[in-house]
């Protein structure tokens, strides 16, 4: 796909292009927090007449605007760099958008609850409450994006499990060494840190292919694509970082950084 063409590409290159895919966020989060609005509108005038068959109609627009702009957000982050994600997450978008709807109209009726026992009223008091309750759609939607996430490549670098275990910089990566798991139907990303480079060792499971190195993670093989990984390391504008990919024969080099069309020795 063009999108993740090995071409080699500078560092200014790469994070101009990360930039200008990273415009097109703000609108799936307008979308679902407009899904939101709509909710919370028609909820209220379901509450005060039950019967009101236009507020059954606007609750049922907002929620799949909801869902549309959940699942837009997932796309988009698709385009921003390479993302590996846990089995079947992409779907979890389609009840994370209604999770976070109700989230907001959960947080905004609370809120104006606690505002009319209080006695504030007022523009300052409606602008408190929108802006929490879409705060809190906000955090549903940027936590699930997190926990969702094994492996992201991009321009800023590599990030491992939801930043917890690794998350460097270019500057901190000397290798990327990719394995089949022993794990059924997974596979091993992990990187050798530039010497120096601080890093936290992960945990070290029983039968972890990669199990040498500081930072790994284990992704579904059905996800796992080399060539977008190359394009990843692309992104470093870098010609200096190899792929490797280790064998019971020992590591075999797959390529350089931005420089994928060179011959690779046997």
């Amino acid at each position: 796909m063009a999108r993740y063409s090995l071409e080699p590409v500078t560092r200014a290159q790469a994070v101009a292009a990360k930039e200008k895919t990273s415009r097109w966020y703000k609108y799936p989060y307008v979308v679902v927090f407009a899904g939101g609005f709509a909710v919370m509108l028609g909820v209220y005038n379901i509450d005060l007449d039950p019967a009101n068959t236009e507020a059954w109609v606007i609750t049922a627009a907002g929620l799949l605007a909801a869902v549309a702009g959940a699942w837009w957000i997932w796309a988009v982050a698709q385009r921003t760099g390479y993302r590996i994600t846990r089995p079947h997450s992409e779907f979890g978008w389609l009840l994370v958008g209604p999770a976070a709807v109700a989230a907001v109209s959960l947080v905004g009726w609370g809120l104006v609850e606690l505002i009319k026992a209080l006695g504030f009223e007022g523009s300052k008091a409606g602008i408190a409450v929108i802006v929490a309750a879409i705060g809190t759609g906000v955090f549903v939607l940027k936590q699930y994006a997190r926990w969702s996430t094994l492996f992201l490549g991009n321009a800023d670098g590599l990030t491992f499990a939801r930043d917890k275990d690794f998350a460097g910089g270019w500057n901190a990566v000397g290798k990327v060494i990719i394995a089949r798991a022993n794990e059924p139907g997974m596979v091993e990303i992990g990187v050798v840190p530039v010497p120096g480079v601080p890093v936290n060792p992960m945990p070290v499971r029983s039968d972890a292919v990669l199990g040498d190195l500081p930072a790994r993670v284990s992704v579904p093989a059905s996800k796992f694509d080399l060539d977008r990984l190359k394009w990843a390391l692309n992104q470093s504008g870098c010609s200096d970082i190899p792929l490797l990919e280790r064998k019971p024969s020992g590591d075999r080099l797959l390529g350089m950084s931005n420089r994928w069309h060179e011959p690779v020795a046997p």
